[in-house]
């Protein structure tokens, strides 16, 4: 796996080498977090920056008018596009378990996504966006740094792992809400 932004981070770095150093990591559920959820905006004639070329950005994806707030950022939550939270946020949070832990390709992979809802009881569909918020879970074989397989849960849109007891009330979970989070069973 391409090296990451996250091999820096410090949480990273201390996962690395106690597992350098010998130290056994016995995780049994890894839980990568990153919030996100976007609604299509809803806009019309809308005035492309000066500084944009807006057929140039769009490359292959088929043409849409520019609408504002899309770029630079919330074009990963539409699949002509971007990849979602998973493919856009989860090489970076779930790099960390799988260079650590030595993982490999899942056995096994679950998922389960969240509806919109845009009307008491009517659930909307928009097939062109990535869906607000989903939970994964990938099953992984032991490993030379596991003792049995391992359970990796990637959530987001704000679905989140139970509070780990160690937080304080008022302790942020990660960098600014997100990251990972190992859990030992012994």
């Amino acid at each position: 796996m391409k090296k990451g932004q996250s091999n820096s981070r410090r949480n990273f770095i201390q996962s690395t080498n106690l597992v350098t150093a010998g130290i056994t990591i016995i995780p049994r559920h890894v839980r990568p977090v990153w919030p996100q959820g976007i609604p299509w905006p809803q806009q019309s004639n809308a005035t492309v920056p000066s500084e944009l070329d807006w057929n140039l950005w769009l490359g292959t994806a088929p043409y849409k008018d520019y609408v504002d707030g899309l770029v630079p950022f919330n074009w990963r939550g539409w699949w002509d596009y971007g990849t979602g939270a998973l493919g856009d946020m989860g090489c970076h949070l779930i790099e960390a378990p799988y260079r650590v832990l030595n993982l490999n390709y899942p056995k096994d992979v679950q998922s389960s996504v969240e509806s919109v809802y845009v009307d008491e009881f009517k659930r909307g569909y928009f097939p062109e966006s990535c869906p607000p918020s989903s939970h994964v879970t990938m099953t992984f074989l032991k490993t030379d740094k596991t003792d049995s397989d391992v359970t990796l849960h990637w959530m987001d849109g704000g679905i989140k792992p139970m509070r780990p007891l160690e937080l304080g009330p008022n302790e942020t979970f990660g960098d600014a809400g997100n990251g990972t989070f190992y859990r030992n069973q012994r």
